[in-house]
């Protein structure tokens, strides 16, 4: 099941909320899908990711794809994922798809139906309304949280996502269980929420 994870917080200046290098703080580069349907922009830190067939459909780059269990994947042969980006060495991604089973506009906004979702209202970005479901699962020292935005557009179902996998680890000193500050969640969250916000339809 393709999960869409984020920390969903107001959108801060890149350079707080991103932390990249001075220099590139306030740049940002665009997407546009290659059929000319959307188009958003995002940090020069999150990395494009990309599936290679070997081994094990993994995903590239190293460090902000590869390895981030399902970050990236498609939640079945229904779901097909058009672009994603990945925050470095962290579990969290910007996606964008195409739900391709979700033929009517009905189906499309009632969400997910194999997934425990939580209707968290509507948002509105460039004139689009979007229909925002919470997602939060947990399991044996880590868990999922976050939210995805389903609207129908020209006859097609697309959602997105900002998606986050959540670890702790127990530490060899202290026997605490640690994991990434209140800090960290704020910058990654923040950084991953400047594509959603930049959404547009070009058609």
């Amino acid at each position: 099941m393709k999960i869409f994870v984020a920390v969903f917080l107001l959108a801060f200046p890149v350079l707080s909320s991103c932390a990249t290098p001075k220099n590139e703080a306030n740049h940002l580069k665009t997407f546009v899908s290659p059929d000319g349907a959307f188009q958003f922009k995002y940090p020069l830190i999150l990395s494009r990711c990309s599936q290679v067939d070997e081994p094990e459909d993994r995903w590239e780059p190293p460090g902000a794809c590869e390895g981030q269990q399902t970050v990236c994947d498609d939640d079945d042969e229904s779901t097909s994922t058009l672009v994603c980006l990945g925050y470095p060495e962290e579990e969290a991604a910007f996606a964008v798809a195409e739900v391709k089973q979700a033929k009517t506009e009905a189906v499309c906004m009632r969400g997910p139906d194999d997934w425990p979702m939580k209707l968290h209202g509507i948002r509105t970005i460039h004139g689009v309304r979007f229909k925002v479901f919470e997602v939060s699962t947990a399991w044996t020292s880590g868990g999922l949280n976050g939210e995805l935005y389903r609207t129908f557009h020209l006859n097609k179902c697309y959602e997105l996502g900002i998606r986050r996998i959540r670890s702790s680890a127990r530490d060899e000193d202290s026997g605490k269980m640690t994991g990434p500050t209140n800090e960290d969640a704020k910058r990654v969250g923040n950084c991953l929420e400047e594509p959603l916000k930049s959404f547009r339809f070009l058609n």
